[in-house]
């Protein structure tokens, strides 16, 4: 299926290369990085003022019109009762009974603290990478899929409480209303923004409904993991459902949790070639063989 679709896209001239790209949409992704891990929003501390801020982005960026609408999610942390967060996302029906969560994390870790590895700084952790760069290619994918009907249903959500303990994705696993239909695909990215330009490697870690269901295509080459990030990120409290589940990373580097994570260093080519993988991912409905989708 992809590999029919990647000698189209060669026929169109799209490489990695770079310059077939849609400018408009490259630019988007670009600014969406850039604000999200400017230093006014002080790092997106779980449940902070700048996080809330990061939060109102989002929703403003996502594409609303008869089939798509915005989420909103409150609640309150469970290991620290006097900690509130809010969640957003977008549902986009596609009058399917079935529904795939595709979600990255907003929130990084604010001006650091325990969980920084820049000792002793206490400067903005920007999170360009972790994760700014995978809540910019969520806005866009919405963008792209609140035009184009699947035949399952896509709930976009930027969790929060993740840098603190994954809380906000346990809190969405435990609330789906019924009105999303029956869960039967969970994607998570997490720091997808430093696509290596010689290999263009993205990780997956996924449990095995979902292995081998992600090809390559020109500009990306799937690397499948072992699934210990599938089973300790955002996709964990959904393992227990049986449905594929996969999370993807261009991989660790060191500037991880530090404050030299900026925006600067992204590589916003490949993230656009990332946006692009996913669209093809989806469009070629890769749960079809697994799943019940008619």
């Amino acid at each position: 299926m992809i590999k029919n679709r990647l000698i189209l896209v060669s026929l169109l001239g799209i490489s990695f290369a770079y310059g077939q790209m849609d400018s408009i949409v490259y630019n988007r992704l670009k600014s969406h990085v850039l604000f999200l891990a400017s230093d006014s929003l002080k790092g997106r501390a779980s449940g902070s003022e700048e996080e809330r801020m990061a939060n109102r982005y989002v929703v403003s960026q996502f594409l609303v019109n008869r089939r798509s609408k915005n989420q909103f999610w409150d609640f309150t942390v469970s290991k620290d009762s006097t900690l509130h967060c809010q969640m957003v996302g977008s549902f986009i029906s596609n009058k399917s009974p079935f529904t795939v969560v595709i979600g990255a994390h907003i929130d990084h870790i604010g001006l650091g603290g325990a969980l920084s590895k820049s000792p002793g700084k206490t400067e903005v952790h920007n999170g360009a990478d972790d994760n700014a760069a995978g809540v910019a290619v969520l806005i866009e994918l919405q963008r792209y899929f609140a035009k184009k009907k699947l035949p399952f249903n896509l709930l976009f959500v930027a969790y929060t409480a993740h840098e603190i303990g994954i809380f906000g994705s346990e809190y969405l696993s435990k609330h789906l209303d019924t009105k999303y239909g029956t869960l039967v695909g969970v994607l998570n990215w997490d720091m997808i923004g430093r696509l290596d330009e010689q290999n263009h490697n993205l990780y997956i870690s996924c449990n095995q409904q979902a292995d081998s269901l992600f090809e390559e295509t020109s500009f990306i080459h799937p690397v499948y993991q072992d699934r210990k990030k599938v089973e300790i990120l955002d996709t964990k409290h959904f393992l227990d459902r049986t449905i594929p589940c996969a999370t993807f990373s261009t991989g660790m580097h060191s500037d991880y949790h530090k404050i030299s994570d900026d925006a600067l260093y992204i590589h916003y080519e490949g993230l656009y070639q990332i946006l692009r993988y996913f669209e093809i991912v989806l469009e070629e409905q890769p749960f079809q063989n697994s799943l019940p989708i008619k």
